[in-house]
């Protein structure tokens, strides 16, 4: 467990001074040697309990010594977008660019399967600068400019859903690809899409409408900040304390499942769209989170339902800091990976055996939810109730790190630190000290952080840093304190 000891100080927060960025390059196998050696890999894997060094394959050289993570979520990320391009239509007419339903459902082609795909497509650029799928993404915006979220059908009335689910698509992955190519032509898009969402409120009378209102709230809130605009991220907050009270008055929507969605992006849209702005997250979140279901054990379309309870997890893990929600999240995970029966990428809505019935958007649902989770390896957590505190009084946190490989163990080096908004002057709180994470685990501590009585009203930044002590990237998070 990380245990920190804070002594009385004048100066409160800060980022750690001599920690630098730091990045190596990767090496991925290709999808072939991925294919061949896969079921092999995952019982040696299993059976070992760590690193599992691939027996030699038949030609194949001084790559033999390579170490074989099966999670490896950028070649999962991989092989999904692989998946969607056997998927895409890119024949001339109507449907150009657009991503087929799935491999049993090739007629049906849909504005939120190929929007979900240009964000695969674009995250996937964005960590490995491979402009493979450059051609299937212009191909995509072809097909989404041609039938834009805010003309899908359903119409634009408080039952709306679909309209304003595909919004939240459109908020989330125009600005991955802007972000991965330097092109805005498609930012008047979704600022369109933006401000749908936020002049199209769902009646919440319905679970399916909740659930829906939650993620658009969730991902237009991201994108009111990504943008600097504060009437839509005042929208999202609205949108975002709806659906909080709903769940307040009937906690039985966590669990529910209707269409493609779940109680889990409820628990990940209030989080995200509400608290992020507000104090109280974390009890909320420790509250709440575990009324969520984990694995949708019957629904129609119950491996879409269980992707969105684990966004839901990961959405509490971050929030709190518990171990608890980055230990379901990563057992979804695994789940949800057994559901690719044939290794292609893809994985189907129902059944794990239906190998060949893999869908896009339950496939793009698994990598925007888990594999881009657990990219760069860990993560760091620092969640707190309150957003202001008296001279003289304390802060309660939460600080926790956590290792999503399923193969290494992690040494990190963890430190918290402090200072006044807008000074250069650093003070640690605790540490640097070194912290190994098991592989696939999350560790965390609580703290009562003083306020020294004679500290001078003003805000505050305190952050938790951990960098790999192999020498892997630096990693952050940050919260703010007014004292009053």
């Amino acid at each position: 467990m990380l245990r920190f000891r804070v002594e009385p100080l004048c100066v409160f927060f800060a980022a750690v001074a001599g920690f630098a960025a730091s990045g190596r390059a990767q090496d991925y196998w290709d999808l072939e040697r991925i294919a061949r050696q896969a079921r092999l890999n995952a019982e040696a894997e299993r059976a070992a309990g760590g690193p599992f060094i691939a027996a030699p394959l038949p030609g194949g050289g001084g790559e033999d010594s390579l170490a074989f993570t099966f999670n490896d979520p950028i070649a999962q990320l991989r092989e999904e977008a692989r998946f969607l391009t056997r998927l895409q239509v890119t024949t001339p007419g109507p449907d150009l660019g657009g991503m087929r339903e799935g491999e049993s459902l090739l007629d049906i082609v849909q504005t939120d399967n190929t929007t979900e795909s240009i964000w695969v497509f674009s995250r996937h650029l964005r960590l490995t600068g491979d402009a493979e799928f450059d051609p299937n993404t212009a191909l995509a915006w072809v097909y989404v400019m041609s039938h834009p979220a805010t003309a899908e059908e359903g119409g634009s009335g408080p039952n709306g859903y679909y309209r304003v689910y595909n919004c939240g698509w459109a908020v989330v992955a125009e600005p991955e690809y802007r972000a991965a190519t330097g092109d805005a032509s498609f930012l008047p898009y979704a600022r369109t899409c933006a401000a749908f969402i936020a002049s199209n409120p769902l009646d919440l009378r319905t679970s399916l409408n909740v659930q829906v209102e939650a993620w658009a709230a969730g991902a237009l809130r991201d994108f009111a900040v990504e943008q600097g605009d504060e009437s839509l991220r005042l929208a999202a907050n609205r949108l975002g304390d709806a659906v909080r009270a709903v769940v307040e008055a009937n906690p039985s929507v966590l669990a529910q499942e209707q269409w493609a969605m779940s109680g889990g992006s409820v628990l990940w849209g209030v989080l995200r769209a509400w608290f992020a702005d507000q104090p109280g997250g974390r009890a909320w979140a420790n509250l709440y989170g575990p009324m969520t279901s984990e694995i949708d054990p019957v629904g129609v379309w119950r491996l879409a339902a269980t992707n969105w309870y684990g966004l839901g997890r990961h959405e509490a893990w971050r929030a709190t800091g518990n171990p608890e929600f980055f230990a379901s999240h990563r057992s979804i995970h695994a789940f949800l990976m057994d559901a690719d029966g044939d290794d292609d990428g893809g994985i189907p809505t129902t059944d794990p055996a239906a190998v060949t019935a893999d869908e896009t958007w339950v496939s793009n649902y698994f990598s925007f939810m888990f594999f881009d989770k657990a990219v760069p390896g860990f993560e760091v957590v620092l969640a707190a109730d309150a957003a202001s505190a008296p001279a003289g009084g304390s802060w309660s946190i939460s600080a926790a790190v956590a290792n999503h490989d399923a193969a290494v163990k992690r040494s990190l080096l963890i430190a918290l630190a402090g200072r006044r908004a807008g000074s250069d002057r650093v003070v640690v709180l605790a540490g640097p000290a070194t912290r190994t994470i098991p592989r696939e685990t999350a560790r965390g501590a609580d703290a009562s952080l003083r306020v020294p009585p004679r500290v001078r009203p003003g805000d505050y930044v305190l952050t938790l840093v951990a960098r790999d002590a192999a020498g892997g990237p630096v990693l952050r998070s940050t919260l703010s304190l007014a004292v009053q």
